[in-house]
């Protein structure tokens, strides 16, 4: 199975990534039979001013408007403000934005099969809070991902949890 990134943040800051070309990404990996894994998330001060939901929101309904499809989609949700930072937010809070997320989307495109998943400097530290979460489905890790202990610990966390 091949998987493609599709919204990173670094995408969306330093190439102009919108969440039309995004749509079009996505579009092109379900003809091709590759594994979207769509990363939306909020910034700091979206989350600060209580507008993380709504923000997911436009980002998700822009993305998935005209999709439908039988195949596997993927959304990673990454609140740009964790990224690197060692910040996280709660693994309930996760868990009830991940269910919005499920929510939207389903409202939006025809998916029949989707996971979200969190990634946000997740960590050995904290994954298994995550894991232990109905809505989460797994994690998009980045910096620990580099140490291969520290990922294999995480890994064991998942295989633990499910």
């Amino acid at each position: 199975m091949t998987f493609s990134i599709l919204g990173h943040s670094e995408r969306r800051e330093f190439y102009n990534e919108t969440n039309s070309i995004i749509s079009e990404k996505l579009r092109i990996c379900l003809e091709k039979n590759i594994v979207p894994v769509i990363c939306i998330g909020e910034s700091l001060e979206d989350y600060n001013a209580g507008k993380t939901l709504e923000v997911l929101d436009m980002q998700l309904k822009e993305i998935f408007t005209s999709i439908s499809t039988k195949k596997t989609v993927v959304i990673a949700y990454e609140p740009v403000w964790a990224i690197g930072s060692g910040k996280t937010p709660t693994a309930d809070e996760v868990n009830n934005i991940h269910q919005h997320i499920k929510d939207i989307v389903q409202s939006t495109a025809e998916i029949e099969a989707i996971s979200v998943i969190y990634g946000g400097s997740v960590n050995c530290e904290n994954a298994k809070s995550f894991f232990q979460q109905t809505n989460i489905d797994g994690a998009l890790i980045g910096g620990a991902s580099l140490n291969g202990k520290d990922f294999l610990d995480i890994y064991n966390d998942f295989l633990e949890t499910c």
